[in-house]
């Protein structure tokens, strides 16, 4: 099982998203797309057994904020 946690917290209450994004950009998961209150952890649980191995990126946008980008290798046997 290839799985991680994914935390995230915004600064103001509004629309969040999470996405698993391909080196393409192409997006394989989404993890969170709704309401997020300010400055609450969410901890999110992100599985990739479907996936291949390779680079990833978590891409975590919220309200008029420029996205944040974090990047994840992912290695398979």
């Amino acid at each position: 099982t290839y799985r991680t946690n994914i935390e995230f917290r915004t600064f103001t209450n509004g629309h969040a998203r999470v996405e698993i994004l391909n080196l393409t950009g192409y997006r394989v998961s989404l993890l969170f797309d709704g309401e997020a209150e300010a400055l609450v952890p969410y901890l999110l649980d992100f599985t990739a057994n479907e996936l291949p191995g390779g680079v990833y990126f978590a891409r975590i946008t919220s309200g008029n904020l420029a996205p944040v980008v974090h990047k994840m290798t992912l290695l398979a046997e």
